[in-house]
């Protein structure tokens, strides 16, 4: 959805593309791993982490949180609350073009709302 929300602000000439990159390359760098998510809720030990990361050396193709589950660390709801969490804590690319100046909170605002009304009319979030 960051994406959407990224074309559709370039779409607008609220941000430019380079500016976009930027928040999503850093909305990328401050989303917590996953392992660290479940030990900070207690869903999984710091032993539970390291062997689900063991396995994954062995499996580069296959995301953390399936392994887990895989290897029964994790139950498939648990690694949906933990997804949540994920998502959660990972501030919004709205949020970080506000810090980097791009938008002030009143244009991300206006610009969240009129992305939101194009979604529930069904039109594609952008016109290009």
């Amino acid at each position: 959805m960051a994406e959407l929300f990224g074309k559709f602000l370039i779409d607008r000439g609220a941000a430019t593309q380079e500016e976009v990159l930027r928040a999503l390359d850093e909305q990328r760098k401050r989303r917590l791993p996953l392992g660290t998510v479940a030990v900070q809720e207690k869903f999984l030990t710091y032993q539970d982490v390291y062997t689900v990361l063991n396995a994954q050396a062995d499996a580069p193709d296959k995301h953390f949180g399936e392994l887990a589950v895989e290897l029964g660390l994790l139950t498939p709801e648990a690694l949906g609350t933990l997804l949540a969490l994920q998502q959660e804590r990972t501030p919004h690319v709205g949020e970080i073009l506000v810090e980097m100046g791009v938008l002030d909170p009143q244009r991300l605002v206006l610009e969240l709302n009129a992305f939101m009304r194009r979604l529930q009319e069904g039109a594609p979030p952008s016109d290009r």
